[in-house]
């Protein structure tokens, strides 16, 4: 684990994205503050753009979309064990994509944790009515930061080469490169016994 902090650029890179990481915290947190404070609870939505979008203060004790509600206590497990992987993962990752997007996983997990230990549910305030015909669920910030890092982790796994995505001698090299490919066979093939 010591090689992954030698590099500099790594430093910054991790340094930058703990900062936005923090910063993204604090503004779901702020927010979430701010609309219980000022909306009521399931009876007031605030028009921003009319049969489009509202500001709301929903509870959510689920996931998305209220999956597994009044199970608040397994999904705060879940979400706890999932966040120190993804903290993990960002410490190894080498694309600034990869990490960015753990990044991005790991505050919005952070942003929603805290609510359901804090509160035993989630506060929603956005919420975008009659698109394509669907009333799409309340949803906020930090949610917003887990499905775009889940985007970004999506796109580097597609498009960035596997042997560039982690830090080599880390466990999540050695789960996501397959040290066994065509090549190396190859070269065992060649050797002489």
């Amino acid at each position: 684990m010591k090689k992954i902090f030698c590099n500099k650029a790594k430093k910054v890179m991790l340094s930058i994205n703990i900062i936005v990481a923090i910063v993204l915290i604090a503004a779901d947190q702020i927010i979430k503050n701010i609309i219980a404070s000022n909306v009521c609870h399931n009876t007031q939505s605030i028009k921003v753009i009319n049969d489009f979008f509202y500001i709301v203060h929903w509870h959510n004790t689920g996931g998305a979309w209220g999956i597994m509600s009044d199970y608040t206590w397994v999904l705060s497990l879940v979400t706890i064990i999932a966040s120190i992987a993804v903290m993990y993962l960002l410490l190894c990752s080498k694309s600034k994509l990869l990490c960015t997007s753990f990044m991005l996983v790991f505050s919005g997990a952070i942003g929603n944790i805290i609510d359901r230990i804090r509160l035993g549910y989630g506060i929603d305030y956005l919420h975008f009515n009659n698109i394509f015909g669907y009333d799409f669920p309340a949803f906020n910030l930090a949610d917003v930061c887990v499905v775009a890092g889940c985007v970004g982790l999506i796109l580097s796994m597609i498009f960035i080469n596997r042997e560039k995505l982690f830090e080599e001698d880390t466990v999540a090299s050695k789960f996501f490169i397959d040290k066994d490919d065509d090549t190396d066979k190859v070269k065992k093939e060649d050797k002489p016994e």
